[in-house]
């Protein structure tokens, strides 16, 4: 999602497809094409957030666990 008018980006990054070091998990079948696809889209998040940082935006990353946790919080504000 983003705000052009203010130069606001959030994403929010799912579990698997971010690799997140706490609820990501690695598909037991095909590991060789799992590990480069994840690796790069690891990797593709950190090319997005320099072009972010270079142009002067302001991002936030937020990861699917975090919404989960504290879903009634979000449901609030």
């Amino acid at each position: 999602m983003s705000i052009k008018k203010y130069k606001i980006a959030i994403f929010i990054d799912s579990c698997f497809w971010h690799a997140c070091e706490l609820h990501g998990n690695r598909p037991k079948s095909n590991q060789e094409y799992w590990d480069k696809k994840l690796e790069r889209n690891k990797d593709r998040d950190i090319e997005v957030e320099e072009f972010y940082r270079k142009n002067n935006w302001n991002f936030k990353r937020v990861w699917e666990h975090e919404i989960k946790e504290n879903r009634m919080k979000w449901l609030i504000m």
